[in-house]
């Protein structure tokens, strides 16, 4: 008579998966990992700086402006030069700082504001500066005929203003470096985090363990260890 032989029952494992900082203790009898599969945390690729070109930004400087005196003597005392400031001093200052931006790039044009008392002005400038000006967007303009003069000094009642206008590319973002994943640590194995790239996941084979015994992992956002045994 044949003697029946005895067959082995399904192999039972167990998977567990670790995403946050934490302390495993191994079960009783537990002396092996069949598997030990980990990830560190992602890194970041570089952003170099750019801008928005969706952004438009519109920027205005006034260059000159003439007003009407209203005494003999400043009362400023700063700033104050003897004499008269002449329109055709002005004349260009629009178009020259329109010219400036043109060219694109960084950098700064000067408005001024003007005010005759006769026989001495005063005068403020400003610096205005600009980023990356969009090439060829700037164009001076004035109030008008009636109130800009070419010629002859800035006398009571005159004024006139004169207008430098250019578009930016707005929104400028100065970038950012690549960065580095945080390792995740766990059963003596370090799984390194990517550099400005994903983390690679790297798999160890028959880790051996002590039973009953508490292993600290350590898991940063994004990694995982997972174990199998």
């Amino acid at each position: 008579m044949a003697k029946l032989l005895a067959t082995a029952g399904p192999v039972v494992t167990t998977t567990v998966t670790f995403t946050t900082n934490q302390t495993w203790t191994s079960p009783v009898g537990v002396t092996n990992l069949i598997t030990v599969v980990g990830k560190g945390q992602d890194g970041a690729p570089a952003v170099p700086p750019y801008y928005d070109p969706a952004v438009t930004r519109d920027a205005t400087v006034v260059t000159i402006r003439g007003f009407q005196y209203v005494s003999t003597n400043s009362p400023y005392g700063y700033n104050d030069v003897s004499g008269t400031w002449d329109w055709s001093s002005s004349q260009n200052d629009a178009p020259n700082a329109a010219s400036t931006l043109n060219i694109g790039g960084t950098g700064t044009v000067y408005g001024m504001s003007l005010i005759q008392y006769g026989v001495e002005y005063h005068y403020d400038v400003v610096p205005i500066n600009f980023t990356n000006a969009i090439t060829g967007s700037a164009t001076s303009s004035t109030d008008g005929p009636s109130f800009w003069k070419t010629s002859g000094p800035v006398a009571s009642g005159d004024w006139g203003n004169s207008y430098v206008t250019w578009h930016e590319l707005g929104a400028f973002h100065s970038g950012v470096s690549a960065t580095t994943g945080a390792s995740t640590t766990g059963f003596s194995k370090t799984f390194s985090g990517g550099v400005g790239v994903e983390a690679a996941t790297t798999t160890y084979h028959n880790v051996t363990i002590t039973a009953s015994t508490g292993y600290p992992i350590v898991v940063p956002s994004g990694g995982y260890i997972t174990i199998t045994y």
